[in-house]
């Protein structure tokens, strides 16, 4: 796996939802990647924001 198709891992791995050595690798490609760095510093808050939705309204979003 390259660089490249690493970028496309940061979604998964900042919602938790890699393999383990998925998120392995992932994390290696962190600790080169500057950009992917500063992706993830900035998305940090998703997760949290994600969680404040109430389910009822995630659902009405997607109807």
């Amino acid at each position: 796996m390259n660089g490249t198709e690493l970028h496309h891992f940061l979604g998964a791995y900042l919602l938790g939802g890699l393999e383990p050595a998925e998120a392995a690798a992932f994390e290696q490609h962190l600790a080169v990647c500057a950009h992917c760095r500063q992706e993830l510093d900035e998305l940090a808050s998703l997760p949290a924001l994600l969680d404040a939705i109430p389910v009822s309204d995630a659902v009405a979003l997607t109807a």
